[in-house]
């Protein structure tokens, strides 16, 4: 049985990472999309290969810059400029990302007296509009640890939609901004973003971060 159960446990993740570089491939290039070189799936460990994001050969989160005040408050809000403009052209292939929070955004910066440039990842959860009603209709819970970057509609309905990944994006928003000490200069931007029928559209979200910028 053990033996049974760590098969199944090892297609299933083959097949969630063979989902993941698909998704990937379909998204083409873009300078805040990771670059995939190919996918290991005949040895462990199960893994995409892709171009190295990261600072000073390490691996960094939004999150964790936040949490060690590495990211200054100007840089941050450039940096959501960008995850919204990934975010649009992750939309505008007929993709929703599912899974946006600040784990999942790692950061790169090209020379050490440069800004920090955001890089969207782990698309596994992704989806394709088109793929919405079955994944509902099938009755497949996403798993989340973090349940407070999920949509109402999504905790409750499995309704995942644009407006969903705006939402998550928002959350995110909130978060980062609370651990910098700006929330209360984008507040009105996370309300509008989390509220109950979020705008089905990222260019509010886009403009409103560049007049941020601009102040």
């Amino acid at each position: 049985m053990t033996h049974n159960e760590t098969s199944e446990d090892e297609e299933r993740a083959r097949r969630d990472l063979l989902h993941e570089a698909k998704v990937v491939s379909a998204l083409g290039d873009h300078p805040h999309l990771p670059m995939i070189f190919g996918v290991v799936t005949k040895a462990s460990p199960l893994c995409l290969v892709t171009q190295f994001h990261g600072v000073q050969q390490e691996s960094v989160t939004l999150h964790q810059a936040a949490d060690n005040n590495a990211v200054t408050k100007a840089n941050c809000i450039s940096i959501f400029k960008k995850i919204c403009s990934v975010l649009d052209h992750v939309h505008s292939k007929g993709y929703l990302h599912n899974d946006i929070r600040g784990n999942n955004v790692v950061l790169e910066r090209p020379s050490a007296s440069g800004e920090f440039s955001p890089v969207l990842i782990d698309f596994e959860k992704s989806l394709k509009f088109s793929s919405v009603t079955l994944y509902r209709r099938n009755g497949t819970v996403m798993k989340c640890k973090r349940k407070s970057y999920l949509a109402p509609e999504v905790v409750s309905e499995r309704l995942y939609s644009v407006a969903s990944d705006i939402f998550s994006l928002g959350r995110m928003l909130k978060a980062i901004s609370s651990l910098l000490g700006f929330y209360e200069r984008v507040r009105e931007l996370v309300k509008m973003s989390t509220r109950d029928k979020p705008s089905e559209t990222l260019a509010f979200m886009f403009s409103l971060v560049r007049l941020l910028m601009l102040n």
